[in-house]
């Protein structure tokens, strides 16, 4: 939180006239505080009720309901899961999507089977190893990004199970490296770019009154259908 006050305040004292911000660990009344002074903000990436007009976002928990449902509709009933660090609303929302679709199965999540990792490679790899010491059996692993997808998938195949075959595996974000990694991933698309370029035009419409330029303020996910995951 600290190092992002940090950069705000150096773009505060370079007399810009808007921030864009793409910020995690800062807080919502820091935010709302900040939007209250002279300095316009628009937020990419973060909700906040109080800011909505504010805010570019991407419907989260949408996403991780559709990773969930498509495998569900594959006839997989033993999932497990690795989340994003709980204390960011964009790993709570996926999860949250992840719970919904299960329960719109009338399945019940076994909490044994979730693994909280911190979106990075190396955390996927943990997590999956520490997922596989349970015992426990799941024919599909969701992994809150792809990054944790990556190193999930590595582990798997250090233990000898082949993907999609043994495991299905379904990732989040649609990163570049989604489309090069063996086998390619099954995995959300998350419009980063889409919204970046939506953040521009909120500051040129409310800044530079360019008021023709619509706006858009909630996204959706849509999901990827790639070679990770497959039927039973």
């Amino acid at each position: 939180a600290e190092s992002e006050k940090d950069g705000i305040e150096f773009l505060i004292s370079r007399n810009c006239d808007a921030l864009i911000l793409h910020v995690e660990a800062v807080s919502d009344d820091y935010l709302i505080k900040l939007a209250g002074g002279k300095l316009p903000i628009v937020l990419i990436n973060r909700y906040i009720a109080k800011l909505a007009d504010n805010c570019i976002s991407l419907d989260n928990e949408l996403g991780g309901y559709l990773a969930t449902q498509q495998l569900l509709q594959q006839g997989h009933t033993q999932l497990a899961y690795i989340a994003g660090p709980m204390w960011k609303s964009d790993a709570k929302d996926r999860y949250a999507g992840h719970l919904r679709a299960m329960a719109e199965h009338g399945l019940t999540f076994n909490p044994a089977l979730l693994a909280e990792g911190d979106f990075r490679d190396s955390g996927g790899s943990a997590c999956m190893q520490r997922l596989l010491a349970t015992k426990l059996p799941f024919t599909a692993l969701i992994c809150a990004n792809d990054e944790m997808a990556a190193g999930a998938m590595e582990v798997a195949r250090e233990q000898g199970l082949q993907v999609p075959q043994d495991l299905s595996i379904v990732g989040f974000d649609n990163l570049i490296l989604a489309r090069y990694i063996y086998p390619k991933l099954t995995t959300i698309d998350y419009p980063i770019g889409e919204m970046g370029r939506m953040a521009a035009r909120w500051v040129l419409k409310n800044i530079y009154q360019q008021q023709a330029l619509q706006l858009k303020n909630v996204f959706e996910p849509a999901l990827v259908c790639r070679d990770s995951a497959c039927s039973l």
